[in-house]
């Protein structure tokens, strides 16, 4: 793992130790600015990630998606890297466990599968 450091989105389906260790591993204070770069790239990464996991989706991937997701609850950050591996050159995102483009992974699923990726069984219920 590189010396960056992670920064912690909220995952409902996080365990404990995976918010635990993000958490953990080192963690500053941003100053208004620096919030709003942050917030602007990740928009535009969202963005891009988008643009490039939609066309790249099928019917039986967004089932893959699904089940990860709702079956066997993995994370953003543990479906990103899970489907990294199984999509190979069709994947394209960096790091391979980026929460960003599972959360794009998500939310493609399940608006292909006629779902809403921030409601039950995608998201837990609180």
């Amino acid at each position: 793992m590189s010396d960056e450091k992670l920064i912690y989105l909220g995952d409902s389906k996080a365990s404990s130790a995976e918010r635990d260790w993000l958490l953990k591993s080192g963690h500053r204070e941003l100053t208004e600015h620096e919030l709003r770069d942050l917030l602007k790239a990740a928009g535009e990464t969202y963005t891009a990630f988008t643009e490039h996991i939609k066309p790249r989706m099928t019917q039986d991937r967004a089932r893959r998606v699904r089940e990860l997701r709702c079956d066997f609850g993995w994370s953003y950050r543990v479906i990103a890297g899970a489907t990294y591996l199984e999509w190979g050159g069709d994947a394209g995102w960096e790091p391979t466990t980026n929460q960003v483009a599972g959360v794009v992974l998500c939310l493609t699923a399940a608006e292909l599968l006629g779902e809403d990726a921030r409601r039950y069984p995608w998201e837990n219920e609180h």
